[in-house]
């Protein structure tokens, strides 16, 4: 009976020590998930701060034939995007192990649970910004000049996008819903 109780307590210690080892894993894995996480939404937020000062400047009619000429992205503005997924996998697994992380990473489970509610609420308006890019694009889809590339298609393309009010209409409204995207990706508050 002893001996029973005695391999009992090591095999529970045993068990115990694993999913320590795991929890451990988990967190060094985590860590690299958030390292890249950042830095890809480095990238992002990059991408929509070049988007804002293209903005700026339709929205103040600066823009030129020859800004036109010199940098094809700007043609393709009101349909361009840039988005991060997340690395998640790792702390959805963290959260959903709560009931057996020690008592002193309970802080942590907080944080990864804010995190994953930051990034539905980013999903969301990531999705109003999708919506907005689908539908220029469809709008812009109804031109010939759009999917052509010869020089009268690149006039009539240039044209609309200098002197038409609906481009500037599109332009604009498309950097309202990118500028609602990035304030909500910087607004995810910071981990304490």
């Amino acid at each position: 009976m002893i001996g029973i109780m005695i391999a009992l307590y090591f095999n529970n210690l045993n068990e115990e020590n694993n999913k320590q080892k795991e929890i451990n894993q988990l967190l060094v894995d985590i860590e690299q998930d958030l390292l890249l996480n950042y830095n890809s939404a480095n990238d992002v937020l990059k991408f929509f701060e070049g988007q804002d000062s293209i903005a700026k400047l339709i929205a103040a009619d600066q823009l030129t034939k020859e800004d036109y000429d010199a940098s094809q992205d700007l043609s393709y503005y009101v349909t361009n995007w840039d988005y991060l997924i997340p690395n998640e996998k790792n702390i959805i697994q963290f959260v959903e192990s709560e009931k057996i992380v020690a008592k002193e990473l309970k802080p942590i489970i907080a944080a990864a649970k804010r995190i994953l509610l930051s990034s539905i609420v980013l999903n969301d308006t990531w999705s109003n910004l999708k919506l907005n890019i689908d539908n220029n694009f469809r709008d812009l889809s109804r031109f010939v000049w759009n999917v052509k590339y010869d020089s009268a298609s690149n006039a009539q393309r240039l044209d609309y996008m200098l002197h038409d009010p609906a481009y500037q209409a599109m332009a604009l409204g498309y950097w309202g819903n990118a500028q609602n995207f990035t304030i909500k990706f910087q607004g995810i508050e910071p981990i304490p």
